[in-house]
């Protein structure tokens, strides 16, 4: 769960978008574009770690406006 509070906010996050050599993915897009934005918003760095060539784009997609 993200903080809420920019005070409370510190450092970044890093959010693995899939597994198993790209065979199971944790994020769909809509889902990530929620989670970058709402940490975005709240001050958060982000970084992504993907495997598969098929995570990185959505990765790539995702928007912070």
């Amino acid at each position: 769960m993200l903080c809420r509070r920019r005070s409370q906010a510190s450092g970044g996050i890093k959010l693995f978008l899939d597994r198993d050599w790209g065979t199971e993915f944790h994020w769909d897009q809509a889902e990530l574009d929620e989670y970058v934005l709402s940490a975005h918003r709240i001050g958060w760095q982000v970084t992504a770690h993907a495997i598969s060539a098929e995570a990185h784009d959505p990765a790539a997609s995702t928007r912070t406006s």
